[in-house]
């Protein structure tokens, strides 16, 4: 996991430099917080999040989710069975589990990475700092997935 940041954190410092034409060390620092505490941040939320949608919908998901949005269903139930995967457990049930996590934490991500560099990076406007958290975010995320299928064509 922590070998997956080194990409991330390149892409979005790249980002950061060519965007605000800030000084390399300045933007390291500002990414490199961003990053990891979102990596800190992302895990927990959707632990919790997990937890709610069982203890919240448990045998009433059939209910919560129209049948017509197989898509969202099938995400769902994916996303609460997450935290019941075992060692054994098959690439393709693995796979499914990515794909259910990359939403939140994508939002999780240009969120909490906007609100640690307001505070790493003071002059920057608000506004700029949300582009940034979008952009840095829709370049990083394609690579995270590249990361992601590499590693589970290798332990295939």
């Amino acid at each position: 996991m922590v070998m997956a940041l080194v990409p991330v954190v390149l892409v979005e410092w790249f980002v950061a430099r060519r965007q605000f034409c800030i000084p390399s060390k300045m933007a390291a620092k500002g990414v490199i917080a961003a990053n990891c505490c979102s990596t800190l941040l992302g895990f927990p939320l959707f632990w919790l999040s997990g937890v709610l949608g069982i203890v919240l919908l448990g045998e009433r998901l059939d209910e919560a989710i129209p049948s017509a949005w197989i898509f969202a269903r099938r995400s769902m139930e994916t996303g609460v069975a997450v935290f019941w995967l075992g060692p054994d457990v098959d690439s393709e049930k693995i796979m499914r589990a990515g794909c259910s996590m990359l939403p939140l934490a994508f939002v999780v991500s240009v969120t909490s990475e906007r609100w640690i560099l307001r505070r790493t990076w003071p002059q920057m406007p608000p506004a700029a700092l949300w582009r940034y958290a979008w952009l840095a975010n829709l370049l990083s995320y394609p690579v995270l997935i590249v990361i992601w299928l590499w590693y589970l064509v290798w332990v295939w």
